[in-house]
């Protein structure tokens, strides 16, 4: 992955994220925690199998409208759709509709209440999904060096961390919730299927027709969404810009300029916002419409395909109707989710890319504990510079710092003495060289053991936002009370 640059029409990363690659990454998530997908999947199925018993409930109603027919419907169907009419054919027309409008709300609401433990679990995961992917993107940054972060502006890292992951755990809880509409959809096929295996086929034909039709309008909004993403970084670097200069800012009577600057960040995201939802709102009204237009055809077509001299055609279409506008909520349920998820593509690929650590540098570290400095530290032949592409600022130092002494290094601005001390502090690696302790090369060391025993007083004063004492305590928090008032 290379530079991010959020600001630039085209980010700067490797080549767009597939839908398949999304995919990829979600199921990697969600195998973090599987017993929970399980559940989703068992709730799922229940649902589904809920719709089978509505659909197979309508029958008996359809075939009271005649009671005396020699031949029904159901007498075609599979045992699993047609059992409800075989079984209530004992009762009389007007019981049995009484039973079946019963049944029909014990099993709608058995349905409900699978797909609310269904989407419970979804957002259930799409918590447990962000804490995760904010603490390995928070892990992989301390774990990436120095140069890395210094090249990055510090809202870009700060979108990723808060934003992305954000938008990342969405799309996760967008791609639990398809699970029980795509139950539901296969189980409606399948009942399809069994009516006119060639009306399904028209259906799916023109399903097709849909689904490409909203293709482009999809792929619209996987580049409006990247638009959104790029304007609310633009927006996290100016609130980060005014945040840090306010002292210059009142100093030099701006507040207008700036305010004035905020808010077209502002109108920017809300803009392009605006633009990504007029586009989602246009589509399921636009889907619906195609599906009253699938309905037509259908209904035409109906009277070549069925056998229109069996006595229960007409029943045969109106079932076939039924089923398909029972579909209709699940699919299009579906193709909105994978339009939102398309939309945050850019976030995933972001996420994606961040934690995969391909373009942080970071330091490398031995197996030993470092407890004590015994002799000196020693300078050989160091050289170092910040990128490579840079002339190097410290070019063949050696010197010793023996223990026990105290080492003066003095020079003028830009000579290298922070530089001195970020080595010393293995916040940087040198270029070449060496920096030895106790004839040991830090590298050697693991990094924390060693950062651990040393104290420095940088130039830049930084206070966290938590009490006096505990930014006292913040390099040794197991300290006592004699020990900070011995140090303050």
């Amino acid at each position: 992955m290379g530079h991010h640059n959020f600001n630039t029409e085209k980010a700067k990363t490797s080549k767009e994220i597939s839908m398949r690659e999304i995919m990829v990454f979600l199921f990697v998530q969600l195998k973090q925690f599987p017993f929970s997908f399980a559940a989703v999947i068992v709730f799922s199925l229940i649902a589904a199998f809920g719709e089978l018993l509505s659909i197979a409930l309508f029958l008996p109603i359809l075939e009271s409208f005649r009671p005396e027919a020699a031949t029904h419907i159901s007498d075609h169907l599979p045992k699993l759709i047609g059992f409800a009419a075989n079984y209530l054919e004992r009762f009389e027309v007007l019981d049995r509709i009484r039973l079946i409008a019963i049944l029909l709300l014990v099993v709608e609401s058995g349905k409900a209440v699978a797909r609310y433990i269904s989407g419970r679990l979804g957002y259930k995961f799409k918590i447990k999904v962000d804490k995760n992917l904010r603490m390995r993107c928070f892990d992989s940054l301390m774990s990436a060096g120095l140069k890395y972060i210094h090249k990055e502006k510090i809202a870009n890292l700060f979108t990723i961390i808060n934003n992305f992951t954000g938008n990342t755990s969405q799309v996760v809880y967008l791609f639990v919730t398809m699970v029980p509409d795509t139950f539901l959809s296969l189980v409606s096929f399948a009942i399809l299927l069994s009516i006119s295996v060639k009306m399904t086929v028209v259906t799916f034909f023109f399903s097709l027709l849909t689904v490409w039709a909203l293709g482009s309008l999809t792929n619209l909004t996987k580049r409006l969404g990247q638009n959104v993403n790029r304007a609310a970084v633009k927006l996290n670097h100016t609130g980060f810009e005014i945040l840090s200069a306010m002292m210059l800012i009142r100093v030099f009577a701006r507040e207008k300029d700036v305010e004035k600057k905020f808010e077209t960040a502002v109108d920017d995201v809300q803009d392009k916002a605006y633009k990504k939802g007029l586009l989602e709102a246009a589509i399921s009204p636009l889907a619906t419409t195609m599906l009253v237009l699938v309905v037509v055809v259908l209904l035409i077509v109906s009277t070549y395909i069925l056998q229109v001299e069996a006595e229960y055609w007409l029943e045969m279409l109106i079932l076939f109707l039924v089923v398909f506008s029972r579909l209709g909520g699940p699919l299009g349920r579906i193709n909105l989710q994978r339009t939102q998820i398309v939309s945050q593509a850019h976030s995933v690929q972001v996420v994606k890319e961040f934690i995969d650590h391909q373009d942080k540098e970071v330091l490398p570290e031995g197996d030993r504990r470092f407890d004590n400095l015994n002799d000196a530290i020693e300078f050989d032949h160091v050289r170092f510079g910040y990128e490579l592409t840079e002339e190097e600022v410290l070019k063949d130092v050696s010197f010793r710092i023996p223990k026990g002494k105290m080492t003066a290094i003095v020079g003028g601005s830009g000579s290298g003495k922070s530089t001195l001390i970020a080595l010393i502090s293995r916040l940087y690696d040198v270029s070449g060289g060496r920096i030895l302790a106790d004839g040991v090369p830090l590298q050697d060391f693991r990094a924390r053991s060693w950062r651990s025993k040393i104290g420095i007083v940088t130039q830049n004063t930084v206070l966290f936002n938590d009490s006096l004492l505990a930014n006292i305590k913040f390099g040794k928090p197991e300290a006592t009370m004699q020990e900070v008032e011995a140090a303050v």
